[in-house]
């Protein structure tokens, strides 16, 4: 098992925050908003490349858009791993 990140104040701030604009946003509840967030924090730590070949990185790395994401040149982007999940782990 690899660890990504152990989560800290600033993730958890950052939750917050997602949480709160995913409710205002989309007049969710809270149950429908916290559980998007976090089956899905992961998701700026997919590794992605461009379909040219041009650009590789993770998709936290690219400017945030409406639609497709696309690299700094401005091609689409396929995802090459799965985002890591949150989880209890025993240390």
């Amino acid at each position: 098992m690899k660890i990504i990140k152990h989560l800290n104040v600033t993730d958890i701030d950052n939750i917050v925050q997602l949480i709160e604009y995913r409710r205002a946003e989309y007049d969710e509840d809270l149950r429908m908003s916290l559980g998007v967030i976090l089956m899905n924090y992961g998701w700026r730590h997919v590794k992605v490349r461009c379909i040219n070949g041009e650009w590789a990185g993770e998709k936290g790395d690219l400017v945030p858009r409406d639609g497709v994401p696309l690299c700094p040149n401005g091609h689409v982007m396929v995802e090459l791993s799965d985002a890591p999940r949150l989880a209890l782990i025993e240390e």
